[in-house]
């Protein structure tokens, strides 16, 4: 019966730990963020948000570029894990933009603005297996 109760405890804590900590967005908000394909070299990822929709805290893995397409414009409120916030910049319909290396970073995301909003994210990764061109 004792074991039983510290097995439970340890359980219990370690769900507790694994929800608190922000995951990947792809698997936090997948109503928001679905992979559209993946391989070596990179990751395409939809992101969508309805009207004024919420996402709960999650991930972004630090990547060495992510090129972000935006197919639905709009602007998002952004809250971070010490609960400071920013409001992202108006967005125009089918513009592009190029985002360098960045580290992984958390955040909520918030649609502040009464259009939906779609982006498609090219991120690329590093795959220091891969050789040159000239070297295949």
């Amino acid at each position: 019966m004792r074991i039983f109760t510290v097995i439970e405890g340890v359980a219990l804590l370690t769900l507790s730990y694994c929800a608190a900590v922000a995951q990947d967005a792809t698997v936090a908000a997948p109503n928001n963020y679905k992979v559209e394909f993946e391989n070596e070299l990179v990751r395409i990822v939809r992101v969508t948000y309805a009207p004024y929709e919420k996402s709960p805290m999650h991930e972004h893995q630090g990547n060495p570029a992510v090129i972000v397409v935006l197919k639905g414009g709009g602007r998002m409120h952004f809250v971070y894990p010490d609960g400071t916030t920013s409001e992202g910049k108006q967005e125009e319909t089918g513009s592009v933009r190029f985002v360098p290396t960045r580290a992984p970073f958390k955040h909520a995301g918030e649609n502040a603005v009464d259009k939906p909003i779609e982006v498609v994210r090219v991120e690329l990764k590093t795959n220091r297996q891969t050789k040159p061109c000239a070297a295949q």
